[in-house]
C-alpha cells in the first residue's frame, strides 16, 4: 500500500519540493479512494474540481459526441496524474474518468489546495520556483528546437541527462 507522500510525489508538479513542504501538501490530499472497475472517479458537473493521482489499476478519459459516440482521449495506469492546472484554475470536468480495472485514487481539491497555499509561504515559495524551473527548461527547450539540428538537440539532451543524473 502507498502512503500519501508517495501519491503526492507522483505528481511532477510535486515531486521536486523538500520533504517538510510535501508533508504540508498531504495535509490536505485525499488518499486512495477506491473504485471498482466500470465505475466513474470523475464526470462532468460533478464538482470535483483539482488534480487525481491514479495510485493503483487503469482508467480512461472520455468523451461524448453528439451522437453519444465516446471518444477515449487518454488511457491511465498506476502512477499517471490528471488535472495538476485545475488546482491553480477553478475548472469543471468535461470529460469522464471511469475504471477500466478496480482502481485506488488520490486526490487533491482545487479549494483544500487554494487555502493551503494562504496559509504557507514555504509551499507558496516552492511552487513559484518550481514553476520557475519549469518556464527556464521549457525556454531551453524552445531554442534546442528552433536553433539546433536533430543530432545537435539530441547530444544537448543526452548531456542535460548524464548532468542531472550525476
Amino acid at each position: 500500500m502507498h502512503s500519501k507522500m508517495d501519491c503526492v510525489s507522483r505528481s511532477p508538479l510535486f515531486s521536486p519540493l523538500a520533504p517538510a513542504v510535501k508533508a504540508k501538501l498531504i495535509t490536505v490530499t485525499h488518499h486512495r479512494k477506491f473504485y471498482q472497475k466500470g465505475q466513474l472517479i470523475r464526470q462532468p458537473l460533478d464538482h470535483q474540481e483539482g488534480m487525481l493521482i491514479l495510485d493503483e489499476g487503469t482508467a480512461k478519459i472520455y468523451a461524448l459526441a453528439a451522437n453519444g459516440k465516446e471518444k477515449i482521449i487518454e488511457l491511465l495506469r498506476s502512477g499517471d496524474v490528471v488535472g495538476q492546472h485545475w488546482l491553480f484554475a477553478p475548472h469543471e470536468n468535461q470529460g469522464f474518468i471511469q475504471a477500466t480495472s478496480d482502481a485506488w485514487v488520490c486526490s487533491i481539491q482545487y479549494d483544500d489546495f487554494q487555502r493551503l497555499l494562504g496559509e504557507s509561504a514555504s509551499l507558496s515559495l516552492a511552487m513559484i520556483n518550481n514553476f520557475g524551473n519549469q518556464l527556464i527548461e521549457a525556454e531551453k527547450n524552445q531554442l534546442r528546437r528552433d536553433l539546433l539540428d536533430a543530432k545537435a538537440r539530441l547530444m544537448a539532451y543526452l548531456r542535460d541527462c548524464a548532468v542531472e543524473s550525476g
